[in-house]
């Protein structure tokens, strides 16, 4: 099912306030866009490798999906806000006994979904193993101040909402929801999960379109309706998009809902790292859906202005818009051809770079299982590993790449944009005149590999 399709000026709308939008929003990374009217799609676009087909990394904007999944369990009576933990996690409380701090004992479902847990600090969900369980780790937690009273951001948090919903519905949090949410909005997800545990993370993890994100946002906006079906009670998203605890931020402290940001005259959002975003204006009866690796504050003063700019603009034509297209990242350096040579090489942290160059392409295998293959003078799409590879997390998902290098001076750029996420990586291997030493040079935290990498140095290993 796809939502329907409109023009701006046939929503009442102004073009124009669009356009500026997109034009002023070009030095920004975009992926993704999409402004719903009245429930109808009035503009979409996507800058290309970025696709409507594809499924993006959506980060923290889980967390929005997953409190709807509590509501959800709400309606259906398996909780409330005001349930316990220690109700819903007997098992782990008995295990635990008097290790567990006392305010523990008194933390409820709605102290994590306001992230008012008064946990210090943030758990990681980054083990380099498998033999962290998540959930004693939390409820065995030191807790600084009374649960409520405090806002600290927490995936964790999430993750305990969604470990919740598993033990108390016998499901994991997609199986829930496939029936009660997913499907009746023909949303076909992919959501990491913790396999120590068999709880899908909550927090982060979910893999959605950029449409799915939209039907989300009209989802709240029919305040839980959807094609004459209640999914959630109105009651719930009326919760979820009150101020429940303030964030402490100053002047900009608007507040936080149940796992979604409040934001001036009633607009509410999604959100996750590096810009995905669900914006829900209830008063303009528009819904902002969108992807990226962006400047958060910035973009979202210039959808301010658009939204004022929707009614005050004239009503001209929307031939302007409809020509403004074909947005694309995808620009390639003139270089030398390609040498010719098969060489493996040694890194100082042990890992192994193996490079396969031919005229027209390359081959760089790391630690012999992790492939990209470069094409000389264009982009090339292919696989790569997942985003993060040391994460105990299953199934890993093979992520989509598109690739470009460029050989010059007896050195390989390479860029590589996983393009269902906002993470990529720019390298350069530069190689000694002899070839018998090789320097990586990459940003603190590579992509490629899955952990810091930085600069260093390596020596051949074998030539074949």
């Amino acid at each position: 099912m796809k939502l329907e399709r409109a023009t701006p000026k046939g929503a009442g709308v102004s073009s124009q306030a669009i356009i500026n939008f997109l034009k002023n929003a070009a030095g920004q990374e975009l992926h993704s866009l999409m402004i719903l009217k009245s429930g109808k799609v009035i503009c979409e676009r996507w800058w290309e490798p970025y696709s409507a087909i594809y499924r993006h990394q959506m980060y923290s904007l889980s967390k929005s999906f997953t409190a709807i999944g509590v509501g959800i369990a709400a309606d259906e009576g398996l909780l409330t806000t005001e349930t316990k933990l220690s109700q819903i996690f007997k098992k782990e409380f008995e295990i635990l006994g008097n290790r567990i701090d006392g305010e523990v004992r008194h933390m409820t479902v709605k102290n994590l979904l306001t992230m008012s847990t008064g946990m210090e600090y943030e758990q990681g969900l980054q083990p380099d193993s498998g033999e962290v369980n998540h959930i004693i780790e939390f409820l065995s937690a030191h807790v600084k101040d009374e649960p409520g009273k405090t806002f600290r951001y927490s995936t964790v948090a999430t993750y305990m909402l969604s470990a919740a919903i598993t033990r108390l519905s016998g499901q994991t949090l997609t199986a829930y929801l496939m029936p009660r949410l997913f499907e009746p909005l023909a949303i076909a997800p992919h959501w990491n999960y913790d396999k120590t545990t068999g709880v899908h993370l909550g927090g982060t993890g979910l893999n959605i379109t950029t449409e799915d994100i939209a039907k989300f946002g009209q989802l709240l906006l029919n305040k839980g309706m959807w094609e004459g079906r209640r999914l959630v009670s109105e009651k719930w998203i009326d919760e979820v998009a009150a101020k429940q605890i303030s964030t402490g931020y100053g002047d900009g402290d608007y507040g936080y809902g149940y796992q979604f940001w409040l934001d001036p005259e009633g607009i509410y959002k999604a959100a996750g790292m590096y810009g995905q975003f669900c914006v829900v204006c209830p008063k303009d009866d528009i819904v902002i859906a969108g992807t990226g690796n962006i400047n958060e504050a910035a973009v979202s003063d210039l959808m301010y202005t658009m939204l004022k700019e929707m009614h005050t603009l004239p009503l001209e034509s929307d031939s302007e818009l409809e020509a403004l297209d074909n947005f694309t990242y995808l620009t390639t350096d003139s270089g030398e051809d390609y040498p010719v040579f098969i060489r493996e090489y040694e890194m100082e942290n042990k890992m192994f770079i193996r490079f396969d160059f031919s005229p027209s392409d390359c081959v760089i295998t790391i630690d012999h299982n992790k492939t990209f293959l470069f094409v000389n003078g264009k982009w090339n799409k292919g696989a790569g590993i997942h985003p993060n590879p040391r994460r105990p997390y299953a199934p890993e998902k093979i992520s989509r790449v598109i690739t470009n290098g460029v050989w010059e001076n007896r050195s390989f750029k390479a860029d590589i944009w996983f393009y269902e996420s906002a993470c990529r990586d720019y390298l350069t291997f530069k190689f000694s005149e002899d070839f018998s030493e090789l320097t990586l040079e990459t940003s603190d935290y590579s992509w490629f590999y899955g952990y810091p990498l930085g600069n260093m140095k390596g020596k051949i290993r074998e030539e074949l």
